[in-house]
């Protein structure tokens, strides 16, 4: 076995030097880049390294086809002429194609690894699964944790399986989902008291329309709506008009004193929602305003409601501001206008909260479910609705 090294400032002069000392049938073994050293270590020129051998049967299957034939596509770009002085016009286009799309999906490869260089050391399977989270908009931070669990979950040939990594990485997201825990009636003290709280736009108006829809005509509930949002007398309104619908009593209050009074009135009823105003989690006053609020409520849950539309940076913002609140679950709106849907797996680790509901739409009161954990899983990585 003779196995031979060339170095030439650039991939066509060693590629020729190859051709050469070996033949146009020579096998590449293995190319790379290094930086000589110049004066004292620096300003070293970079050279192109190719290690090669004779020997065409050397391996079962070369690291990249017809390794003749690419040399042979380098000497006719580069203008070579052959032994006898005419351009070889055997190229075998077919060849060519396969050669050019395998360099180009080896490029490709390099490009990604170079970029997530920490990762790099994953197999090409585990590294498209890295990517993809990071594509549906999973934090990076996140993202390495999850695929370090498929890692020492999986070993030998199925850390190679693309299907087998698939599956175990939806059941891995799907362990990483908080419960499920929709609203449940039958507090020991009689009406269980819901607070749906959020910045504004997220769509807690149409939401706490949904709920109080599904549990005055489904469920069969006697339920009774307060909202706060005096800000936006179209919200109050909107809201006014489906509780006529639903047949649902409905109060509007403006002062924490207010609000315990109108708890006190409804408190012989099996569920009372408040839908308070949207408040900037940037507002200190607004946000110190909400908290006397919901302490006048005393709620027995209280709701963040977040939309799936918004970027994780504002989410992780609104998160750290309405922690001040005790919140208990989590509702995610808007998915029917969500791009991707990452930044729900964002934030149940960020905030380990229990998930309540979803929203696909502003339809009352169809457009809302409890979450399907495995459905869920599957639709975070594969952003489809």
């Amino acid at each position: 076995m003779i196995i031979k090294k060339y170095e030439a400032p650039t991939m066509q002069k060693a590629l020729a030097a190859v051709k050469k000392d070996l033949g146009s049938d020579a096998v590449i073994l293995h190319t790379k880049t290094r930086r000589r050293n110049g004066l004292l270590g620096l300003w070293g020129k970079e050279m192109v390294e190719i290690t090669a051998s004779p020997d065409a049967n050397l391996l079962e299957k070369p690291p990249v086809s017809n390794t003749g034939n690419l040399i042979r596509y380098y000497q006719k770009t580069m203008g070579a002429e052959n032994k006898e002085g005419q351009q070889d016009k055997s190229l075998d286009l077919k060849f060519l194609h396969s050669d050019l799309n395998e360099v180009k999906s080896l490029v490709v490869s390099l490009l990604k690894r170079s970029k997530h260089s920490d990762v790099s050391s994953l197999s090409d399977e585990l590294l498209e699964s890295y990517l993809l989270l990071i594509e549906h908009e999973v934090s990076e931070e996140l993202s390495k944790e999850i695929i370090q669990k498929l890692h020492n979950d999986l070993s030998g040939e199925d850390l190679n399986n693309r299907e087998l990594i698939r599956t175990s990485l939806i059941n891995t997201i799907k362990r990483m989902i908080p419960s499920v825990e929709p609203i449940t009636l039958g507090n020991q003290n009689g009406v269980t008291k819901i607070a749906l709280v959020g910045p504004t736009g997220v769509g807690k108006t149409t939401t706490i329309a949904k709920l109080a829809a599904d549990f005055s005509l489904r469920q069969k509930k006697d339920c009774a709506l307060i909202t706060i949002d005096t800000y936006r007398i179209a919200a109050v309104e909107q809201l006014r008009t489906y509780a006529n619908i639903i047949n649902v009593p409905l109060e509007v209050v403006l002062t924490a004193s207010e609000m315990k009074r109108a708890i006190e009135r409804h408190k012989h009823r099996d569920l009372i929602l408040v839908d308070t105003a949207g408040r900037s989690q940037k507002n200190a006053l607004q946000m110190s305003e909400l908290k006397s609020f919901i302490e006048a409520i005393e709620p027995d849950e209280t709701h963040l409601v977040l939309s799936t539309a918004t970027s994780y940076k504002n989410i992780s913002d609104i998160i750290d501001r309405f922690k001040m609140l005790a919140i208990h679950k989590i509702i995610f709106t808007k998915l029917d206008e969500a791009v991707s849907f990452g930044l729900i797996l964002n934030v149940m680790n960020k905030l380990n909260r229990s998930l309540s509901y979803i929203t696909t739409g502003q339809n009352v009161p169809d457009d809302i479910a409890i979450v399907d954990p495995h459905k869920l899983a599957q639709l975070i990585l594969e952003g489809e609705k």
